[in-house]
């Protein structure tokens, strides 16, 4: 299961776990009051290491296990104190395409420099 996991925030340091960004309209428009990340942007900023992507998921997901915190406790963490811990499982990461440079398998010939029958 995916988790949020805040260290050196205290008392908010622990592992909170949520279903795999399947957030509600309400919650993703607070994220983006809190960080200004559109929903369609929020996957491409948690990515990028965006600070203000992280601390608003991370608000989201410790108000869905009850917990009622102002913003600025996580704003004023240090930088790396949320983390995001995907699920484990083969299906984990479903965005991440298989390295571009890695040779075929096929050594059929299609789509190769050689021509058959020297035509």
């Amino acid at each position: 299961m995916t988790a949020v996991i805040i260290t050196d925030c205290s008392p908010w340091d622990g592992r909170y776990e949520f279903d795999d960004f399947s957030f509600t309209n309400r919650e993703l428009y607070e994220i983006k009051q809190l960080s200004g990340i559109r929903a369609g942007e929020l996957i491409e900023a948690l990515e990028t290491n965006d600070t203000a992507a992280y601390v608003g998921v991370a608000m989201v997901v410790l108000q869905r296990h009850g917990h009622r915190l102002d913003p600025d406790d996580l704003w004023n963490a240090k930088v790396g104190s949320i983390s995001i811990e995907l699920g484990g499982g083969e299906d984990a990461d479903p965005q991440t395409p298989p390295p571009a440079d890695e040779p075929e398998n096929d050594t059929s010939g299609s789509g190769g420099d050689s021509t058959p029958d020297g035509v």
